[in-house]
């Protein structure tokens, strides 16, 4: 499973050239920016990547984040 923002793009792909209508991004951590990205930050927003292996029994979670964002955030606000 995938967790992120839902948008609709119907324009082709530049990379893959098919239309993709429906995508998910901002699949990463969404605090603790800096700069020009400081303005995206928020609190119980992040995205993540699930992946359950097998029967089910177990399930990974994976949760990513740029090298530039900072690990400690204002609870309030998300900023860095």
């Amino acid at each position: 499973m995938t967790f992120g923002e839902y948008f609709r793009d119907n324009k082709p792909d530049e990379h893959w050239g098919f239309v993709p209508e429906q995508r998910v991004h901002d699949i990463h951590i969404l605090r603790g920016n800096v700069g020009a990205f400081s303005g995206d930050d928020r609190v119980n927003g992040d995205g993540a990547l699930f992946v359950r292996f097998g029967d089910g029994a177990q399930t990974v979670a994976l949760f990513l984040r740029f090298t530039t964002q900072s690990l400690h955030t204002d609870d309030v606000t998300g900023a860095a």
